[in-house]
């Protein structure tokens, strides 16, 4: 089990297109399909996040939100609760989403996008510029795992190891091949707040030198690798293979 897991990491993957304007009334209508399945009897079991002339963002019950612009587009999973009356009146919030493992609802995430890219795609054919997996944690500075601890640990040393407040931030390739190459963007954010969970945010991206055709039994090989490589990768990050300074 991955520290993603371990964590109650979430999970969002993407696909980066080639730039085409939409009307989000025209996308939100050919999303038709899966909006529908969001459904149930005559109960709406979904929200409209943001609707404007070319971005639309729809979340449903269980927290799977979708996310489609110009030149992007993604599924992220994202915790939701409702609010319901308890004994007493007192109202008490309830969880609404998915309750799973990071490795689990990332593969939930990619059919998600799979099923809208398959859609998108039909309406106007696309090509494909990047890939990118995300693992967003909030956790405890106590409950990290070595790695993360360790850079923070590091972060701390000129200030005698008091560190009230970070915002880290940094960009890397890890790797070229001929056609394209891999970067992450490192986000961990420690809040002046002692009760508020330190974020850590990773996310890898394979970004092509030259765009490519869409076909969908390539796509899905390239994001299974992606996703292979991407979990590599945050496992070295918190294992302390990165950030090591010993």
């Amino acid at each position: 089990m991955s520290w993603c897991d371990n964590l109650g990491s979430t999970p969002s993957i993407g696909f980066q297109l080639d730039w085409h304007s939409l009307p989000s009334d025209i996308l939100l209508g050919a999303l038709s399909p899966i909006v529908d399945r969001m459904v149930l009897g005559d109960e709406q079991r979904f929200s409209i996040d943001l609707k404007d002339p070319l971005r639309l963002t729809f979340t449903s019950f269980d927290g799977f939100q979708y996310g489609l612009e110009p030149s992007r587009i993604y599924v992220s999973f994202i915790h939701r609760a409702s609010i319901r009356t308890g004994i007493g009146g007192i109202p008490a919030l309830v969880p609404s989403s998915k309750i799973a493992t990071y490795t689990h609802l990332l593969s939930e995430v990619e059919t998600c996008l799979f099923d809208a890219m398959t859609i998108i795609n039909k309406l106007k054919t696309r090509r494909l510029t990047g890939i990118g997996v995300v693992s967003t944690t909030l956790t405890d500075e106590s409950e990290l795992p070595p790695g993360i601890r360790r850079f923070l640990s590091y972060a701390s040393n000129p200030w005698s190891g008091s560190l009230e407040a970070l915002t880290f931030q940094a960009q890397s390739v890890l790797e070229k091949k001929e056609h394209y190459y891999h970067q992450c963007n490192h986000t961990i954010i420690k809040s002046r707040k002692e009760d508020d969970p330190i974020q850590v945010i990773f996310d890898y991206q394979r970004i092509y030198e030259k765009h490519q055709d869409i076909d969908s039994n390539r796509l899905r090989t390239a994001t299974d690798e992606l996703k292979r490589i991407a979990l590599d990768y945050f496992e070295q990050l918190a294992q302390g293979d990165r950030f090591d300074v010993e």
